[in-house]
């Protein structure tokens, strides 16, 4: 864990007003971020930010400070937004490797570059954003957590607290979805959506 993190733990746990203000500014945008890309509502990725830090500080002693903070917290916020969408009925797809129709996904590695996005315009910036959210759950949240948050594959599975082999394999079936979306998207709207991605 990052001294800086362990250093503001450590006041928080000591009663510290000046390390939960701390925790706070470091953390509450990327919280925010991360639960507004999942539940696509602002009211309630506010929310779920708040609840999160709730939970954060009435079990900050529990915590193992050996372990990565930043994937503890970011934890949380994921489960919170999930929970969210089940209780919405929302499209939900378990996390615990199970397909709808049953079966198992693989543990196959994903050996493709990572997405390599250009546009020409904002509109066609702002569609693609779309097409992300239109993903099931399960894939939306890793893209989110692997691109907007940078987090590494160790890190992703700390988090989601499924293997890397699955995290790999989930990501790469995430880009052929989207890729086939945006290229759906391209055929209908002829050239008013230029992009090119590389998976």
């Amino acid at each position: 864990m990052p001294r800086e993190d362990s250093e503001i733990i450590e006041g928080c746990l000591k009663g510290e007003e000046a390390a939960f203000r701390a925790l706070l500014q470091k953390y509450r945008a990327r919280v925010f971020s991360i639960a507004l890309r999942i539940v696509s509502n602002d009211e309630d990725a506010r929310d779920i930010a708040q609840e999160t830090f709730v939970r954060v500080f009435k079990s900050l002693s529990q915590f193992d400070q050996e372990r990565s903070f930043q994937n503890w917290l970011f934890r949380i916020a994921v489960n919170l937004s999930i929970d969210l969408m089940r209780k919405r009925k929302f499209a939900f797809f378990s996390l615990s490797g199970n397909k709808e129709d049953g079966t198992k996904d693989h543990d196959i590695e994903d050996q493709s570059p990572t997405p390599d996005v250009s546009y020409e315009s904002k509109a066609g910036a702002e569609r693609f954003e779309s097409l992300i959210e239109s993903l099931p759950v399960k894939y939306k949240t890793l893209l989110v957590l692997r691109y907007k948050e940078e987090l590494s594959y160790q890190e992703m599975a700390e988090v989601m607290g499924i293997p890397m082999g699955t995290i790999k394999a989930r990501l790469h079936r995430g880009h052929r979805i989207l890729r086939r979306k945006l290229e759906t998207k391209k055929a209908r709207a002829g050239t008013g959506l230029r992009a090119r991605v590389v998976f």
